[in-house]
């Protein structure tokens, strides 16, 4: 898939800096590796919001103080 996205972006000739490409995921390693292979491991690979989030109160569990796993949150949401 991104190799045809990258052919047709070139076959279009629109004026873009594949330098300036980021991919934001879910994470997935398979996706991550495949964009990096087309596009250069020079690129930025981030996750998305929603996964980003979920991925945290999913692990909330590691955090023992079950009275900062609000206020970990909170700053989550700061951060974003």
């Amino acid at each position: 898939i991104f190799s045809c996205l990258r052919d047709d972006l070139l076959n279009l000739s629109l004026q873009m800096n594949e330098q300036e490409l980021i991919l934001i995921a879910d994470d997935a390693e398979v996706i991550s590796n495949a964009f990096l292979k087309v596009f250069g491991a020079d690129h930025n690979v981030v996750m998305c919001w929603f996964h980003m989030r979920k991925n945290v109160e999913k692990n909330l569990y590691l955090v023992e103080n079950k009275a900062l796993h609000g206020g970990i949150m909170n700053d989550i949401e700061t951060l974003q």
